[in-house]
């Protein structure tokens, strides 16, 4: 592998691994701070079956994750051209 090609190499891991952390950031913030707000009600009110803060504060950012890695990883993330 060429200087070049490292260089390149290099940015595109470092771009995916910063888009990664953000991510990651994001539905951990979301995650706490959404269900320490919405744990505070008692009872707690239910919705699908669970408590609200677990449906809002837990299941959507997983499910909001398991979209935004399929597209990432099938849109975003490309082999470079040879």
């Amino acid at each position: 592998m060429t200087q070049p090609e490292r260089k390149a190499s290099f940015e595109r891991t470092r771009r995916e691994a910063g888009t990664a952390v953000a991510a990651w950031l994001l539905a951990f913030a979301w995650t706490v701070s959404v269900s320490w707000w919405l744990g505070q009600e008692s009872p707690p009110p239910m919705l699908f079956g669970l408590p609200r803060w677990v449906v809002i504060g837990v299941a959507f950012p997983w499910l909001a994750c398991f979209a935004f890695n399929c597209w990432y990883t099938l849109v975003f993330q490309r082999e470079p051209a040879p």
